[in-house]
């Protein structure tokens, strides 16, 4: 549970991977990947997953409107705007502007 929790909370940081994660925890690299190959997904899967539910919490969310989309990516731990534009039209089946504007019309 602790590394699950560690990497939630540090969602954000862009340098967050498997190994600073277990150097953080004091586990084995070998550790981190098995606990979640346990779970059926990998360290990167989860990453991602939580970073962009995130951002589509934040693209919804109307107090941040004024943010740009890429603020939001890159706030969330994203550094490459196509990779975070294409990884979110594959997860929610939508672009993150067309989410938006969509979010906004509700």
């Amino acid at each position: 549970q602790a590394l699950f929790a560690h990497v939630a909370l540090h969602r954000e940081d862009p340098t967050l991977s498997p190994r600073s994660a277990a150097a953080a925890l004091g586990l084995s690299l070998r550790a981190v990947h098995k606990y979640f190959a346990a779970r059926g997904t990998s360290f990167g899967r989860h990453l991602l997953e939580l970073r962009l539910e995130a951002c589509r919490a934040d693209l919804a969310d109307p107090a941040l409107a004024d943010r740009t989309i890429s603020a939001i990516a890159f706030a969330r731990g994203f550094n490459d705007l196509s990779h975070f534009s294409r990884a979110f039209k594959a997860r929610f089946g939508i672009t993150p502007r067309g989410y938006r504007g969509q979010s906004a019309s509700h």
